[in-house]
């Protein structure tokens, strides 16, 4: 329950004031009565009400002085004042110091309980807060590192807006005005990485490698695992870069040594560039990252430095621009393996082992966004046994060893798909054709047209036609006249029925064209035919 004061030179109104609250219905208490502000301020003082009612106008300290003076001592209980109207402008001044709600006289009890309801869901709300917040801190002593690592994954993914400061106090970390740099340490093989994924304690003993051989060099140093990555963020006060380098050389192969016992393990750290002070900490994180993405340009299983870097900085249009995106589009929209291959072959031609890494994976965030929409308008529901193209086709560039590499895995995944798509929608195109030629076979005595079939089997007039075609190598027409002049020719060799029944039999209404269209196909006229084969 909530404690309640009430603060008012006439008694009366204190006792007014209590029988009009709903001490039941809003779980609330009295604290006690005060006739002035001051013996006000000593209660609140000794009682700690969480909520006071106070009349702005009091002996000896105001209501506005009061609420300020609990201000000035950072005291959270609640203030509800109430005036008469010509003291409006006055009681404004309570707002200032956090006053939660104002009323005039006479005190209307549904105000009242109003202002109340409002603040006892504030104080539920704040101390439903503080709770949370006192059970972190008691965790906090129990999980430090993973605070640590908390802010170190904020800072990773640019979502850190802490002070300094807050850094220092709330997070314990020992960072200040010095200087900042950050390691990466990434595994290389995908395959083997997948794997890894089941194996988190060899990434463990990986970065307890790692810290133990580097975080002694500096004033502060903190890790954390991320995928398949140990990112590293390292202060110290003052630098010495030659000794710096051999101690992170060291450390490295010191990790070395230990992923060679795993077969097909292995692992590149990048380094970055050292920064001076806590603004610049995350150009620490993204030049570290910088480095160790470039292993798929200049190799793995190695140290990567940034400051050893040069890039040839390409503007990204020419990345692919809106020509080369429609080729693109043109070529997933025909299923084209081939022409992808020339497409890729054409971009590459113009890119060098200088570029930038980061541009290459942008290409590979654009093909994969241009093949999902192709995907989403032929075959939507369609699984890949690799898994979603960007997932597969960024796996397989990470690990990749220089440009040539780079383009290849981007071929692999990519080609990979385009041939799967293409063989299921080839199978899915087969069944309206059948479905079509039994239509044909069913209904050719009739007046049929390529839009009734098209509507049977739900396919556009013009797509039905074109896989139609493909599968029986005719078009519909010509595919529907053979099949009744192949009737007709059956007709006339079994039966003595007259041509002109005949003709209207397998769906001619008119003999004359029965007739000349069976001379076209057959090579000889009805009435010949069925003399010879009869």
């Amino acid at each position: 329950m909530y404690k309640v004061l009430i603060a008012d030179d006439e008694h009366r109104i204190c006792s007014l004031i209590s029988r009009l609250i709903d001490w039941q219905g809003l779980g609330l208490e009295p604290a006690g009565i005060a006739n002035d502000g001051e013996a006000a301020y000593l209660l609140i003082k000794e009682l700690k009400p969480d909520i006071v009612i106070a009349d702005i106008k009091m002996p000896r300290l105001s209501g506005i002085d009061l609420i300020k003076r609990m201000w000035e001592e950072n005291n959270n209980c609640k203030f509800i004042i109430y005036s008469g109207h010509k003291q409006f402008d006055y009681a404004r001044n309570a707002f200032k110091y956090n006053a939660v709600d104002y009323l005039l006289k006479p005190v209307n009890k549904e105000e009242l309980n109003t202002a109340l309801q409002k603040i006892c869901n504030m104080l539920a709300a704040e101390r439903d807060e503080a709770e949370q917040l006192n059970d972190l801190k008691h965790k906090y002593e129990d999980n430090r590192r993973k605070l640590r690592e908390m802010f170190l994954v904020n800072c990773i993914k640019g979502t850190n807006t802490h002070s300094l400061e807050i850094c220092r106090a709330e997070f314990r970390l020992g960072f200040g005005d010095g200087f900042y740099n950050a390691f990466i340490l990434a595994l290389d093989d995908y395959a083997a990485t997948q794997e890894m994924n089941r194996h988190k304690n060899i990434l463990s003993r990986i970065e307890a490698i790692f810290c133990d051989s580097l975080a002694h060099r500096f004033d502060e140093f903190v890790s954390v695992i991320i995928d398949n990555e140990i990112v590293a963020l390292a202060y110290a006060e003052q630098v010495e870069s030659t000794m710096l380098n051999k101690c992170e050389q060291a450390a490295f192969l010191d990790v070395h040594q230990y992923i060679t016992a795993f077969s097909g393990l292995s692992i590149t750290m990048g380094t970055g560039s050292m920064q001076k002070g806590y603004p610049h900490l995350p150009l620490a994180l993204e030049t570290a990252r910088q480095a160790v993405q470039s292993r798929i340009l200049w190799g793995r299983n190695k140290i990567i430095l940034h400051s050893k870097l040069h890039y040839r900085h390409t503007p990204p249009e020419r990345l692919m621009s809106k020509t080369a995106k429609l080729k693109l589009v043109r070529c997933f929209e025909i299923l084209d393996s081939d022409s992808f291959i020339s497409w890729l072959n054409d971009l590459f031609a113009e890119f060098g082992a200088d570029c930038h890494p980061s541009m290459l994976f942008d290409l590979c965030d654009e093909i994969s966004d241009v093949f999902n929409d192709m995907i989403e308008k032929i075959l939507p529901d369609v699984s890949f046994v690799g898994g979603p193209l960007r997932q597969d086709m960024l796996g397989r560039v990470n690990n990749a060893g220089g440009i040539h590499e780079v383009q290849r895995a981007i071929r692999i995944s990519v080609v990979t798909r385009l041939n799967y798509i293409a063989e299921q929608k080839s199978i899915l195109d087969l069944a309206p054709v059948r479905e079509a030629k039994q239509y044909i076979a069913d209904h050719y005595m009739e007046q049929i047209k390529l839009e009734d079939i098209a509507r049977k089997v739900y396919l556009h007039p013009a797509y039905l036609s074109t896989v139609f075609k493909k599968s029986t190598g005719m078009n519909f027409i010509d595919y529907l006249t053979g099949y009744r002049i192949e009737k007709a020719k059956e007709l006339l060799s079994t039966t003595n029925d007259r041509v002109s029944d005949i003709a209207k039999s397998v769906g001619y209404i008119e003999p004359h064209s029965f007739s000349k269209r069976f001379t076209t196909l057959v090579g000889i006229k009805p009435t010949e035919y069925r003399r010879l084969h009869s």
